[in-house]
């Protein structure tokens, strides 16, 4: 009778391993602050206001358009929706926002083992799942209120749920669905739409081809369906319930803008720049040699298995997984601005699998009788390896907008700032979360008089400087253009100059 029961539970062995994983996410990386970066404010604010039922992308901050490299006027609502409850429920919480972030990260550990069982054995696909979700490169952003993991998350459901080869319309729905979600959260989740396209476009050759090009062939083809709708579900939801008048296009249209080089250095350039972020996804610190050039082995040996499995993957098979990465090194190398790692994580569970492929065919014997000793031996060593970074995850931060000094230099603002002014501040969009006023930043590639310029047209109030927070900028400005009519310091931090 035991034996029978215990046969029963054999296929929910692999989720009880992956629930006790998934616990510690739920306190590695909790602080009660964010740091300074403000690209969390800009998702808060657009979750606040779809919390309040108001236009999500409704904001006091004010894009300045000669400073393109800065942040686009809105961020896509799909981050800010799944904010939005959180926010409904418990205000400004940071730490209920990281909750939220945990739990998008135990959804990735769920996804990335359904994803990679498609792949290889069970066992296999559970060590893979949470070597992929306890990496170096995804832990790096677990205290962060970002869009990056829930990317992740999507993109990797997105390539499980394609890796059928039977679509039902309840499948093709869902597809549909989460691809829209996808690009939602963040724009370069249209990848994905690219190598559906792709896919459409080879299928259709070769059925020309072969004269077998007909409304037949066209009404089979799951990618064309799923082409369809992703664009009439995506253009219904973007001309109704997140419709925005703060079109971010001259912001996108900017990162592909090369002032100093021609396409082909920044190709050459950026081809070490991939294989750099390749081999850092698993990448962590770590005390003393041993350790450390244990971390250097793992991440060449993850690089170089996974170009080799990448190889004998294309020679078999062109698929979506395959589209969706090479795509993905494909805009990495024509893309003039780094994003970093971040932006490349989303390929983080295909990686994997390349890397596994890699090991396949360099040891196939050993694969074949010892692959999963072998499995849990490593990633029992690679999480030993970086234990240590997981305790000092859960530091508070000091470089944030949350200390005494802030929140007396906000409550200042609030106070002494009409409604109708302008200030102009480093990180405009975290002064637009916290104090509601009208915010924009400087533009500091080009000339103090376009500065000028700019803040008279528009009527600027008040230059704001931090101490510690890019203020150099407002103080170079007012010592070239002498424009301040009155200082106000606040507190030891900040300084308002009145200018207007």
């Amino acid at each position: 009778m035991f034996s029978a029961v215990k046969e029963k539970l054999k296929p929910y062995y692999p989720y009880f391993i992956l629930s006790l994983f998934a616990v510690p996410l739920f306190f590695i990386g909790i602080h009660t602050q964010q740091s300074w970066g403000d690209d969390y404010a800009q998702y808060i604010k657009e979750a606040e206001n779809i919390a309040d039922g108001l236009p999500y992308s409704q904001s006091n901050y004010i894009y300045n358009d000669l400073n393109t490299d800065y942040a686009p006027p809105s961020y896509p609502p799909g981050f800010p929706l799944l904010l939005a409850p959180v926010i409904k429920l418990f205000g400004l919480s940071i730490p209920a926002m990281l909750y939220l972030i945990s739990l998008v990260f135990t959804g990735s550990l769920f996804v990335f083992y359904g994803f990679l069982k498609k792949h290889m054995s069970s066992p296999i696909a559970v060590c893979l799942a949470i070597l992929g979700v306890y990496c170096g490169g995804m832990m790096a952003l677990k205290s962060y209120v970002l869009s990056d993991i829930p990317l992740v998350l999507f993109v990797s459901w997105y390539l499980w749920l394609r890796q059928s080869e039977i679509i039902s319309m309840s499948r093709l729905l869902s597809i549909v669905l989460v691809l829209c979600m996808t690009v939602l959260i963040r724009s370069q989740g249209i990848i994905l739409l690219f190598a559906e396209v792709f896919l459409v476009v080879s299928e259709s050759t070769k059925a020309l081809s072969k004269k077998q090009f007909n409304f037949t062939f066209l009404s089979q083809s799951a990618s064309l369906k799923i082409i369809i709708g992703f664009v009439l579900l995506y253009e219904l939801l973007v001309s109704t319930i997140f419709h925005t008048t703060n079109s971010s296009g001259d912001f996108y249209k900017n990162l592909f803008h090369y002032p100093e080089n021609t396409l082909v250095t920044t190709l050459v350039f950026n081809s070490a720049y991939l294989l750099n972020l390749c081999e850092s996804i698993f990448q962590y610190n770590t005390p003393g040699l041993f350790w450390e050039y244990s971390m250097k082995i793992i991440d060449y040996s993850a690089l170089g298995l996974a170009i080799i499995g990448l190889y004998f993957r294309l020679r078999k098979n062109l698929g979506i997984n395959e589209l969706y990465f090479l795509f993905m090194c494909i805009l990495i190398l024509i893309l003039p601005v780094h994003q970093g790692l971040r932006y490349f994580l989303p390929v983080l569970p295909v990686f994997l699998v390349f890397i596994y492929e890699g090991l396949k065919v360099l040891t196939p014997a050993i694969v074949k009788k010892q692959a999963v000793k072998l499995a849990v031996l490593f990633v029992g060593f690679y999480l030993v390896l970086c234990f240590s970074n997981f305790q000092e995850y859960g530091y508070d931060k000091n470089w944030t907008a949350s200390n005494k000094e802030d929140s007396l230099a906000f409550l200042y603002l609030k106070n002494k700032v009409k409604d109708d002014e302008i200030l102009v501040f480093s990180k405009p969009r975290a002064l637009t979360l916290y104090t509601n006023k009208r915010c924009m930043n400087y533009a500091w590639q080009t000339s103090v008089q376009k500065n000028k310029e700019k803040f008279d047209s528009l009527k600027v109030n008040y230059l704001l400087a931090r101490e510690g927070l890019d203020e150099h900028f407002i103080l170079n400005y007012l010592k070239e253009i002498p424009c301040a009519k009155d200082s106000v310091k606040i507190g030891k931090l900040y300084t308002l100059y009145t200018i207007r």
